[in-house]
């Protein structure tokens, strides 16, 4: 061995008519790899297409009989409208009340005249803006019972929802 290349290189060198190998310096996996990131971005892509969400108005409900009055935010007047489905979970229960909006009052409220009309504190903070009062009728409880009303208003695809 003479140099510094051992002979048996650089008799491999010459028998390739002086030409060099590019050398595989990338791992086996990566192709592989490559391939598993792209399928999981299209997954990703075609999930934000498909899945949709709902666009859910809430606020404070309280019961009167067998009629629940639910203060929504007066931003969504314009969508609120009777037939709707509304879901009211009361303080302290697991169960979640199912019922259909019966009537929505033509009259965006004041948040004072809201909170007046709720029966809570004026510096209360469970009404932060106007609200419109939808009612539903649902099985008789107690009277003034308080909870939690949320009504789907829109359906949007996630993507959607997400980036505008």
């Amino acid at each position: 061995m003479s140099g510094l290349f051992r002979e048996e290189a650089i008799r491999r060198y010459l028998d390739r008519g002086g030409r060099g190998e590019v050398a595989r310096l990338t791992p086996g996996w990566t192709g592989a790899t490559f391939w598993l990131v792209v399928a999981a971005a299209v997954t990703g892509l075609l999930f934000l297409h498909f899945a949709t969400v709902d666009e859910v108005a809430s606020g404070p409900a309280v019961l009167h009989g067998s009629r629940v009055e639910a203060f929504l935010p007066g931003a969504y007047a314009s969508r609120l409208r009777p037939g709707l489905p509304v879901v009211v979970r009361f303080d302290g229960e697991r169960e979640a009340v199912r019922a259909s909006i019966e009537s929505v009052e033509p009259r965006v409220l004041s948040p004072e005249e809201a909170r007046s009309r709720l029966g809570v504190a004026s510096g209360d903070r469970a009404i932060d803006g106007a609200c419109l009062v939808v009612a539903a009728r649902v099985p008789e409880g107690i009277e003034g019972r308080r909870g939690r009303a949320e009504v789907a208003v829109a359906t949007r695809r996630l993507g959607e929802a997400l980036f505008h």
